[in-house]
């Protein structure tokens, strides 16, 4: 079978997204997605181009390597979801666990998701959100390692012990870490140290287990052009992710922007593109969002599945990550 890249009902070896590049409405010109399906693991290459039809030449061109994993686990593996009010309020990791069990083959090892909130603990308490997880409204990378508030700190309060943390809440060893922050950093802590906090949760992990993965994902920009000032702040987070975290051990980037990029720089009264998977009736400034930061019921499911293809990645086998992150 030839590999194709699908728009919408289409499979093609080339496809075009018509865009405009004026201030005109959007909506009839994004509502299509690109869904590439390899029929086998490895590196794939595809390029992207910018193309002037009224001129008729490319104005830019760009390559971007697909890593394609096996949808195959063989062993039972904890997941751990750190976040803030993002993961919290429609419980995020519940969406990230629907999809891996939507996509890992009918004879996988289904992972489990870890953590002391969730369940009858989260924000809307609904019984199918029972996922557990580390997602806490407000909290920021300095919550989560300033020993005298972070629920990952020994029993005298005194420094981060992972160890001790599973052990008082009955948790087994913890095979990947996704770490989701940034927003609540960006304009309350100084950026010089978001960094060395996210490097603290590495190293703490890394000493209770030395073969975990750690995912740490890339905050999303929020959605309005009002915001312009957090977004300035959420990219330079961004850039020193990449910059200072890209090359460390059992460390992979991922980018959970899914939900929110698409209406970054649009004005208030800007139709946004249509969300995957609806609105659920909560439709507010945009289809995905309910305001500023935050997503939607749906919106929430179209990050966790733009989170989970990073988190598969993680949880395959040593020798597979390893010549993936060589390439």
């Amino acid at each position: 079978q030839q590999e194709q890249i699908l728009l919408g009902q289409r499979g093609q070896s080339r496809v075009a997204f018509p865009i405009r590049t004026d201030d005109k409405p959007y909506s009839t010109h994004c509502d299509n997605r690109l869904d590439y399906t390899p029929m086998s693991v490895g590196v794939r290459t595809v390029t992207f181009r910018a193309v002037d039809t009224k001129n008729n030449r490319c104005v830019n061109l760009k390559k971007v390597n697909f890593v394609c994993v096996d949808n195959v686990l063989h062993a039972k593996k904890n997941i751990l979801c750190i976040g803030d009010s993002i993961t919290e309020k429609y419980n995020m990791p519940y969406y990230i666990q629907q999809c891996l069990s939507k996509y890992l083959s009918p004879d996988s090892v289904q992972p489990d998701f870890v953590g002391t909130s969730g369940g009858a603990n989260d924000m809307e308490s609904k019984v199918n959100y029972e996922t557990r997880h580390e997602g806490r409204s407000g909290w920021n990378s300095r919550s989560f390692t300033a020993p005298v508030m972070s629920v990952f700190a020994n029993a005298g309060k005194t420094a981060i012990d992972i160890g001790t943390y599973r052990s008082a809440n009955n948790i087994g060893k913890i095979d990947v870490v996704n770490i989701s922050l940034g927003m609540n950093d960006a304009l309350i802590i100084p950026r010089s140290e978001y960094i060395p906090n996210i490097l603290s949760l590495i190293n703490a992990f890394k000493a209770d287990n030395p073969d975990v993965r750690i995912v740490v994902q890339l905050p999303s920009n929020t959605a309005l052009k009002e915001y312009q000032e957090k977004n300035i702040a959420l990219n330079n987070l961004k850039s020193d992710i990449l910059k200072k975290l890209s090359g460390i051990g059992n460390v992979i980037i991922g980018d959970w922007s899914c939900g929110y990029d698409r209406w970054n720089g649009f004005p208030l009264s800007t139709w946004a593109p249509k969300p995957l998977y609806g609105n659920s009736g909560q439709m507010y400034y945009h289809q995905g969002i309910y305001d500023i930061l935050h997503p939607t019921e749906a919106g929430t499911r179209e990050m966790a599945e733009a989170m989970a293809g990073s988190i598969l990645f993680a949880l395959q086998d040593e020798q597979q990550v390893f010549n993936h992150r060589a390439l």
